[in-house]
């Protein structure tokens, strides 16, 4: 474990940081733009609640992570 920190960058950690965040948000677009989940007319599929919750968990998830680690970062 510790052998493969020591090959990985500070620097690639924190690209790959970008990233999956990009991914994130990549993903949630796909999924707000998609018709099967929101179509533009009712009704809404049986899974709309399940998918918007999935959708919000993640978010709240990255944002307190930034919130609660990167503070300092954020305020300094």
């Amino acid at each position: 474990y510790i052998q493969v920190w020591n090959l990985i960058s500070l620097r690639e950690i924190f690209f790959n940081y970008f990233i999956l965040f990009q991914k994130l948000f990549d993903w949630i677009s796909v999924r707000l733009n998609s018709s099967e989940i929101f179509p533009d007319q009712p009704p809404f599929p049986k899974t709309v609640t399940s998918e918007v919750k999935k959708m919000i968990r993640r978010l709240v998830r990255v944002m307190s992570h930034i919130f609660y680690r990167h503070t300092d970062d954020l305020c300094h």
